[in-house]
């Protein structure tokens, strides 16, 4: 007389973690063969696969550079610089990874609006002596312009006309006691009187 025999499992198979380092799966099989079903037993129930999870040594991850962190301009008007730095953060390295390549610290160059130049002024000119002889007066200028005043800056403070007394030879007699037509005069009168130099 025969007798029915249902199917067993056998015991499972260990395979390798999936992973060489952090999370994975072991993939394992069994077979329906511990006995087999027989003689019209029944079949093994369940699954012959699975798969069950495993945690190695983690794995090496090389740092990378979070985003720049950006200041302000080194200055309030004209050229300057803006100072950036980053961190090696996002993910920092971690398990043997390398670390970040590059420097953490950077500058750019930042244009803002010219800055105030007050104005000042440049050399006076040289005049003339206002007289030919005796004392007289020079007049002289200057211009705002060295450098000129620009983005709001101050205009030059005093003025751009000067005078100052000069001193030229003494004048001639003649010239002392008849004033710019002594000249003439003494020619004519040399003329018809044929005078001498007394009039000098």
């Amino acid at each position: 007389m025969s007798i029915t025999v249902d199917g067993q499992w056998g015991s499972w198979s260990t395979g390798p973690c999936s992973v060489t380092c952090g999370q994975g799966f072991i993939y394992r099989n069994r077979t329906c063969d511990s006995p087999p079903a027989s003689k019209n037993g029944t079949e093994c129930i369940g699954s012959s696969a699975d798969a069950l999870s495993c945690t190695l040594a983690g794995c090496p991850v090389d740092g990378q550079w979070g985003s720049w962190s950006i200041g302000p301009c080194s200055v309030t008007c004209g050229q300057g610089l803006i100072n950036r730095n980053r961190t090696c953060d996002s993910p920092p390295a971690s398990n043997n990874g390398t670390y970040c390549i590059g420097s953490s610290t950077d500058s750019l160059s930042c244009n803002l609006a010219g800055c105030p130049v007050d104005g000042q002024w440049g050399s006076w000119s040289t005049g003339h002596c206002s007289v030919t002889c005796g004392h007289g007066i020079r007049y002289r200028n200057r211009s705002c312009d060295s450098p000129p005043a620009s983005n709001n800056g101050t205009d030059c403070i005093g003025c751009s006309i000067d005078s100052l007394s000069c001193t030229l030879a003494r004048c001639p007699k003649s010239y002392r006691k008849y004033g710019k037509k002594a000249g003439s005069w003494i020619r004519k009168t040399r003329k018809w009187k044929r005078i001498t130099s007394r009039y000098y």
